[in-house]
């Protein structure tokens, strides 16, 4: 009988040996789930961040059934009380967005007050959002953030060919000079520079109707990092839009070849630089001006070509000369 006992507490040992084994194995061979992942940054052609995720607070005051009248209010979360003192019975009332950890720690010791915490997207220049884009409910909804949506998600830096020097002299620029609404430089390579807009969506990428003696560029659509543009033919005209005067400028300037992006390359010999052909090295380009004006949308285009960048002007004026001085004065070209 002892025998037949020990037996069975050894089996039972062995058996219980046996599944903690096979817990310790699934345990460690199951995957460890992972947390979200933070949006990857934007950055500009030398690391710098154009747009990164913060940390934001929201505070909200539960309501669970004693109306509050005021004096059962501390002095802390009456001075978060837009709307008065009078409240309902039951709910969640906003106190307040966007706080700041001061302001978190204070609120966090009052009773029946709920902190939110979350991720905002936020642009470091205001003036770069209709080319950068924007996002909603963690989706990219406009610009870099729509194209490259999934890219970012999985936290993913987007390295963009803007310069930061460069952003900076256009945007004392475009502030010193109210009339100009865009503007957007691009090199001999391509590469767009700066850009500085006051509308919601781009203004280079409205259409208008334009007369192919104003066009001398044989293009017939456009294929860059945020899209497609065609141009098309409408009776006796061409529908285009404004940064299509600058990629047949950048053509003519230097050939078929030439290709306008937005994000950085490195150089390497699977990704080649675009090279300039022998002739035009020999080639001075002098200041030239084309002015577009454009009835419907109220505006006038100002394209300047010179010997190493293209930039296209928005303004409200007509007198395109004045700014060949000024960008000169404010160092967008040599």
């Amino acid at each position: 009988m002892i025998g037949s006992r020990t037996g069975l507490g050894l089996l039972s040992l062995l058996i219980f040996l046996g599944l903690t084994l096979l817990y310790i194995t699934s345990v460690k061979s199951s995957p460890v789930k992972s947390f979200p992942v933070k949006r990857g940054y934007v950055l500009d052609r030398e690391g710098n961040p154009l747009i990164l995720t913060k940390e934001s607070y929201r505070a909200y005051l539960l309501l669970n059934g004693k109306s509050f009248l005021g004096d059962d209010l501390s002095p802390t979360i009456r001075k978060y009380l837009k709307h008065g003192i009078n409240l309902p019975n039951r709910g969640l009332i906003l106190l307040g967005e966007d706080l700041s950890l001061e302001e978190i720690k204070i609120l966090k010791e009052e009773k029946n007050v709920i902190i939110e915490r979350g991720l905002e997207r936020k642009a470091v220049y205001q003036e770069l959002i209709p080319l950068l884009g924007r996002v909603y409910h963690k989706e990219g909804i406009s610009g870099l953030e729509k194209v490259f949506d999934d890219y970012l998600r999985d936290g993913h830096s987007l390295k963009t060919t803007l310069d930061p020097t460069l952003l900076k002299r256009v945007f004392t620029f475009a502030k010193k000079t109210r009339e100009v609404e865009e503007v957007l430089v691009v090199n001999n390579e391509g590469e767009i520079l700066a850009f500085y807009s006051l509308h919601e969506n781009p203004f280079f990428e409205k259409t208008f109707l334009i007369s192919p003696e104003l066009f001398p560029y044989e293009i017939k659509e456009l294929v860059w990092d945020l899209g497609w543009l065609k141009v098309e033919r409408e009776n006796n005209y061409l529908r285009i839009t404004p940064l299509h005067l600058v990629y047949g400028e950048l053509r003519r300037k230097f050939g078929n070849t030439s290709k306008l992006t937005l994000i950085f390359k490195a150089s390497s010999p699977e990704t080649p630089q675009i090279r300039t052909a022998k002739e035009d090295l020999k080639k001075e380009y002098p200041l030239k001006e084309d002015i577009l004006t454009l009835p419907s949308y109220g505006r006038n285009l100002h394209l300047i070509s010179g010997k190493d960048k293209i930039i296209l002007l928005v303004s409200n004026s007509s007198e395109g000369e004045k700014y060949l001085s000024e960008i000169k004065t404010y160092g967008l070209l040599p």
